[in-house]
């Protein structure tokens, strides 16, 4: 799977931030269902 995520945040020193990143998901069927197996973090910005 693949979602794409927007991050805001605040620096130490209270400066504002953001980010663009795409989240890259693998799954594995698990005995009890699905499982997350693999994840990677691609910032695009």
């Amino acid at each position: 799977g693949r979602v794409t995520v927007t991050e805001r945040f605040q620096r130490r020193n209270g400066s504002l931030g953001s980010r663009i990143a795409v989240l890259h998901d693998r799954y594995e069927r698990g005995p009890n269902g699905w499982l997350l197996a693999t994840r990677r973090y691609e910032q695009l910005d």
